[in-house]
């Protein structure tokens, strides 16, 4: 059977086998199954394994990684037939000195392995139990122990301790640092929070845990102390009447209040706006002049107001044209580059029929706590 998956799968004949004159490989058949495939015979002299080193070397690697493996996952000698097929599964997609830059499963295969599926061999996993094999409100994963990679399937296998079976899925969640073994995930009783009735002395293994010092003045504590004489008050005597002791109040802690954080900007109330008159007066601070621009024109007596007053500009060419225009032109400047660097846009030419969405500045002064000007912010959008 290895002959002929080799033969087919590599395109190649087997030429030559070296073995030991084992038993397996003297037999009758066997001589004439080699002789008839024309398959050369090479055997060891007695007593000198060494002669066929690679093959003795492979064999003891394998018993000493199954060995480690089955120690590890707790499990017992009868899952070595899975731990090996696993440990040389893995193997075969390790490097190799043999091999320059290569693992046997490139060389094989003529591409890289995939080895983003490999587990810890043994570990805990939650195996997903499909909708027909469960029943309604039942668990739909099930504890389960990893043990191997399947030959021919596209999921890994597992046995459930609980039924004693194993399983081949393609969905489970691994738990590589817990090693269940063959433990039948009992539910462990819960805490006793009961205190006890008398107090125990720590152990020396407590005190080791909580990182006490050896080398203090008291003699250390051990497994076998005993605990500590209780102590109970005397009773007073019965002659002797006992002493009032007065009402203690209770204690009542003050209350800090802390001081109200207050702003120093001046509130105050809206106006009347059902009375404001269509005349405005003129301001007594001298007006901020701006060009005969067509939004400021159409704006109403209120608007003109406040755009006369205020600092903030509505339009581009507004905030050109005004008195902080060198601070404006600046800030603009800075959000114009900072958009360009980050690739905001792509220049492109609009498609026929299209109309392009426009857009705007956003001018706003930022103040500080005092009322003083922090910074002049602008924004695109």
């Amino acid at each position: 059977m290895f002959k002929s998956f080799a033969e087919n799968q590599l395109d190649a004949k087997i030429k030559a086998l070296q073995d030991d004159k084992g038993g397996e490989y003297m037999s009758n058949a066997f001589i004439k199954f080699t002789d008839q495939c024309g398959i050369h015979r090479r055997h060891t002299t007695r007593n000198r394994p060494q002669q066929n080193g690679v093959a003795k070397r492979a064999n003891r690697t394998m018993a000493e990684d199954i060995s480690a493996m089955l120690y590890k996952a707790q499990l017992p000698h009868s899952f070595w037939g899975e731990a090996l097929a696993a440990q040389i599964h893995v193997w075969n997609r390790l490097p190799t000195s043999s091999l320059k830059r290569m693992t046997p499963h490139e060389v094989w295969f003529k591409r890289k392995p995939d080895i983003s599926y490999l587990r810890v061999w043994g570990c805990l996993a939650y195996v997903f139990v499909q909708k027909d094999k469960r029943r309604s409100l039942q668990p739909h994963m099930d504890k389960c122990v990893f043990v191997g990679y399947p030959s021919g399937y596209k999921g890994s296998k597992f046995y459930n301790p609980t039924t004693q079976k194993y399983i081949i899925c393609e969905h489970a969640e691994f738990d590589e640092h817990v090693f269940p073994g063959l433990a039948k995930y009992k539910v462990t009783s819960p805490v006793n929070l009961t205190p006890p009735n008398s107090i125990v002395a720590p152990t020396l293994d407590l005190l080791l845990n909580l990182g006490g010092d050896s080398d203090d003045d008291e003699p250390a504590l051990t497994s076998t102390s005993t605990p500590p004489p209780t102590f109970t008050p005397l009773d007073p005597p019965v002659d002797l009447p006992l002493p009032e002791r007065p009402p203690i109040a209770p204690v009542v802690p003050p209350i800090i209040q802390a001081a109200l954080r207050r702003t120093s900007r001046v509130s105050r109330h809206p106006g009347k706006w059902w009375k404001v008159k269509h005349s405005v007066e003129p301001p007594t601070q001298p007006p901020i002049v701006w060009s005969d621009d067509e939004d400021y024109a159409d704006a109403g007596p209120a608007e003109q107001a406040n755009s006369v007053v205020g600092t903030e500009p509505r339009t581009f060419k507004h905030a050109m044209q005004g008195p902080q225009s060198n601070y404006w032109r600046e800030a603009a400047s800075l959000e114009y580059n900072t958009l360009v660097d980050n690739g905001t846009w792509e220049i492109v030419d609009l498609p026929h029929g299209e109309k392009a969405i426009g857009s705007g500045w956003v001018f706003q002064v930022k103040h500080n706590a005092d009322g003083s000007i922090e910074r002049f912010n602008v924004r695109m959008r």
